[in-house]
Parts: C-alpha cells; structure tokens; sequence
C-alpha cells in the first residue's frame, strides 16, 4: 500500500522531468547546430541542473565523504547501478563515456547523446579511439568518470578494473578513485543494483515505491599517474582502495600486474564524468 502511494506521488514529476529533459536536449542540439559559442556550456549547465532534479524526485538521497575536486582528472568509480550517473552527475558538471550500444536505446540513447555523451565503440580501432577521446577531453580541461570494472555488481564486490581505460596522450594524468554504495536503514540497499538481466523500467518501477535511499560517495586520496607509471598497477591500486573504504573484497585477476611507484598527491581533482551502463 506505501509502495503504491510513492509510486503515485513520484510517477508524474518523473515523466514530466523526462519530458523536460527531451526538450532541453532539443534546445541544446540546436544551439550545437547554430554554431553558439555558448552551447557547450549551455549543455552542462543543464545536464546538471536536470540531474540534480532527477535525482531529488527518486527515493535516494547523496551522502558526500570528501571534497570535489577542482581539476581535470580521470574519475575510477565501481558501478553498481544506472542510478551511479545521476548520483555523479547531480554531484558535478559531468562528461559521460557509454558503449556504443546505448546511443540506440529508446529515448535514453538520445538523451544521453545530447548531454555530451562519447560512446566507444568495440573491435579493432576501440582503445585507439578512447585514448583520442580522453585526450581532448582532459585537453578542454574536462574531466572524466569512469566505472572501469566494465559492468554492474550487487557492491558485495569490486570487480577488476580494465587498465585499457587508463590508457591516454597526456604525459602526466590525475586519478581520482570513487567509491559508491547505497545504504537503507543501516544495512546495504538491495533494491539499487542493477545487474545482469535486470530490465530498466521495472527497475525504476520498483525504486519509485522504495523508502529513501542512502547513497555514499566517498571520494578517496587522489594519485598521479606518469608515462612511465604501469596501467596495470594502478587500475590494480585503485580498485583495492575502493574495496578498502567500502569494507568488500577486491576481485583479483588469476595474475596480478607488475608493481610500480603510484604516487599520491594531496591536491584535488576536477568537476567530472560518469562513464557507461557495460563495457561487454
């Protein structure tokens, strides 16, 4: 009987706000097409203003540990459901990294493409064209979050990170790891994770009858990654720490990379971007 109240009462602002979204995203691909100066920004300015929206008509409210950062980095977060987009994206100005499969999707796909969106494609060419993608983005001083286990779990675990996702032109990067979870009632939130054959809008059906969600966003000492520093190591480095923080089990690969000197630095890291639903 609550659930069905909730859904009643959270139901239309959802749709609505949807439909908002449609229309800025109308207004931002048209401003893009008119050659405005003040499109991009036009279009971060509201993909954080519709997220932060977004965000306060589901059940789920953010808990920040730590400071934002303040300059361009690579965001490394684990991913535990398509809620982690709005959760970072209502948290910053954000850039997102998709696989090419979700350009497609009904309304999503174009939604995603218009707030700025770079969707990767597979096969040969891929890790060519993302490490030209993440280059110009850090270029412009845009940051970039990505969930680099390449896939959702139910945050019992940390996955392995691809270290093909670390892989840039810049001589010198900044890695901010991101640790997620979500907590109802002191005890970890069953309801969020979104995972193997779940479908999206029985999903969002079930977190629209949900009491509030906590969700935690730790944001962890940031490390500084050199030409010479192994890709390998730090994906490594980073997936443990965020396992640490949230008290689970780092997945480990049947090898483990080489070490190398990561370095941690005590300056922040900048306003930044959520990456994909899966990398597979």
């Amino acid at each position: 009987m609550r659930a069905a109240l909730r859904r009643s009462i959270r139901l239309p602002g959802v749709l609505l706000w949807l439909l908002l979204g449609s229309l800025l995203a109308a207004a931002c691909a048209l401003a893009k097409r008119l050659n405005m100066d003040s499109a991009t920004t036009m279009r971060r300015n509201f993909c954080l203003l519709w997220m932060r929206g977004m965000l306060a008509l589901l059940p789920v409210r953010i808990y920040r540990h730590g400071d934002l950062p303040d300059k361009p980095a690579l965001w490394l977060s684990n991913h535990i459901s398509w809620v982690d987009i709005l959760v970072l994206g209502a948290s910053a100005r954000v850039q997102f990294l998709s696989k090419q499969e979700v350009r497609r999707w009904p309304l999503l796909g174009w939604l995603a493409a218009s707030a700025g969106t770079l969707f990767l494609k597979r096969g040969a060419g891929a890790a060519a064209e993302l490490r030209v993608q993440l280059s110009q983005q850090l270029q412009q001083r845009q940051s970039m979050v990505i969930f680099a286990e390449g896939t959702t779990t139910d945050g019992s675990r940390v996955l392995p990170f691809h270290s093909r996702l670390l892989d840039t032109e810049q001589p010198a990067l900044r890695i901010q790891p991101i640790a997620l979870s979500y907590r109802r009632a002191g005890q970890a939130d069953q309801l969020i994770p979104f995972v193997g054959d779940d479908e999206f809008t029985s999903h969002l059906w079930q977190l629209l009858g949900s009491p509030t969600i906590e969700a935690h966003l730790h944001l962890l000492p940031a490390l500084e990654m050199h030409a010479q520093t192994s890709r390998k190591r730090l994906a490594h480095t980073t997936q443990q720490q965020i396992a640490d923080i949230l008290g689970v089990p780092a997945v480990k690969r049947r090898r483990e990379p080489q070490s190398t000197e990561v370095s941690r630095i005590t300056a922040n890291a900048p306003e930044v971007c959520a990456t994909d639903l899966a990398w597979h």
